[in-house]
């Protein structure tokens, strides 16, 4: 196992990494350079090159199938759009009462995302958090100083900007999609992140969603055929910086980061996510919905609320 994951990591080159100088503090000139190096990756022609053929000729009329190619190209290349920098990258760092307990957030600066944010750390205080909530609007989060090379690797910061809110003494950390809205009260998710050292909304398995070379490294990696386990939801993930296993698991993610390719999937961050905890013996109990998409129309607003939802997903 260890010979053909050995074999892998060389041959399968991490195809989203740009090469650029690192710096602790990257200026301004140090984004831009790295945002013009993201637009030169060509990830479509890598995708081209590990969809398999087989997958094409599926019949589409079949209840189950696999994904187009399309809907990895799209996926996989989301990061590689992004805007690093707007006139002045925005990180914001408001303490909050409670010294133990952070949200964090991240947007690139394009798109709807961005103001997202703005409303949601707002949101979150009416309906009565008092933790600390750190956000990046633009920038790059970098725990280790050198995460900036792997800004394309798709959605990879969720679990960076945990890392950094642990690196300023939270304990109980929850990473919130910008999109999502608070319904109510969240103290009660910090609680069982405390108590139980992790919060995910898992959903069935998806076979259907991740190239056999992602999914053949994860496997080699982890020990974890990924395709048929249980996959968390990425839009809302809480971790414990005093769980044993917290540590070794966002070493586990690093690696994986490192070499980009198990990234290539159509839920880029899930797959991977759910493999290292999976690694670590984390397998949070099944919950009902945690959040749900709210379209334009009242009535999933309603239907939110009668589930118990703790969020809803806005449209964007």
């Amino acid at each position: 196992m260890l010979a053909f994951f050995c074999f892998a990591s060389l041959f399968f080159s991490n195809p989203f990494a740009i090469d650029i100088p690192l710096t602790p503090n990257p200026t301004k000139e140090d984004l831009s350079r790295a945002q013009q190096a993201l637009r030169r990756i060509n990830i479509e022609e890598t995708i081209h090159k590990l969809y398999p053929l087989e997958w094409e000729k599926e019949g589409r009329l079949l209840t189950k199938h696999h994904y187009d190619r399309d809907d990895f190209i799209l996926r996989c290349s989301r990061c590689l759009q992004q805007v690093l920098f707007c006139v002045e990258p925005i990180t914001v760092f408001s303490e909050g009462v409670d010294k133990k307990r952070c949200v964090v957030l991240f947007s690139s600066c394009n798109g709807p995302y961005p103001d997202m944010i703005e409303e949601l750390q707002i949101g979150l205080r009416e309906v009565g958090f008092q933790g600390g909530i750190y956000y990046r609007i633009g920038g790059y989060p970098s725990p280790q100083g050198d995460e900036l090379k792997f800004a394309g690797v798709p959605y990879a910061f969720k679990l960076f900007m945990i890392q950094e809110a642990f690196q300023k003494g939270f304990e109980q950390v929850l990473w919130l999609d910008s999109a999502s809205w608070p319904l109510g009260s969240i103290d009660d998710l910090f609680d069982e992140i405390q108590k139980e050292g992790f919060l995910f909304d898992w959903g069935k398995p998806n076979p259907f969603g991740i190239l056999p070379q992602a999914s053949q490294i994860i496997q080699e990696y982890t020990g974890k055929d990924i395709t048929k386990e249980r996959k968390v939801a990425g839009w809302i993930m809480g971790m414990s910086a005093l769980d044993s296993r917290t540590t070794k698991i966002l070493q586990d993610y690093r690696h994986l980061v490192e070499l980009g390719v198990p990234f290539l999937s159509v839920n880029p961050e899930e797959y991977v996510i759910t493999s290292v905890l999976l690694k670590n013996g984390v397998l949070p109990k099944i919950k009902k919905s945690l959040m749900i998409t709210c379209t334009n129309n009242n009535n999933s607003y309603i239907d939110a609320l009668k589930k118990g939802c703790k969020f809803i997903i806005r449209a964007h």
